[in-house]
């Protein structure tokens, strides 16, 4: 039987507005500085940033890193959000899961 913290999703931080140019190996080297990196995954083009192109006219991406603690990924967002890339500034927030998403929604009621 799974323990109940195996369920848990690692702490995720969504980084938005990467060129085609940015590899995994690259957010890997950049985003380590802040903490364990646990995964990278990929993600394709969302709906806020399918009607953006850069300057070379081809479409931003997203990656999703999940850290080993939430304190890591916090300070992954705090320094890193406004960062540059590639020349290019990022946007870089942290993901809720869903059990902290309804937690939320609770206290706004």
């Amino acid at each position: 039987m799974k323990s109940s913290s195996s369920n848990q999703r690692l702490p995720r931080i969504k980084v938005s507005y990467l060129t085609s140019k940015v590899t995994k190996e690259h957010l890997m080297e950049i985003f380590s500085a802040y903490g364990c990196i646990k995964g990278i995954e990929m993600l394709p083009p969302s709906t806020e940033t399918k009607g953006y192109l850069n300057e070379n006219h081809l479409r931003y991406q997203s990656a999703g890193i999940d850290f080993e603690t939430k304190s890591e990924a916090i300070n992954a967002v705090r320094y890193m959000n406004g960062g540059m890339i590639d020349y290019h500034e990022i946007l870089v927030e942290l993901k809720l899961n869903k059990s902290q998403t309804d937690k939320m929604r609770k206290s706004k009621k």
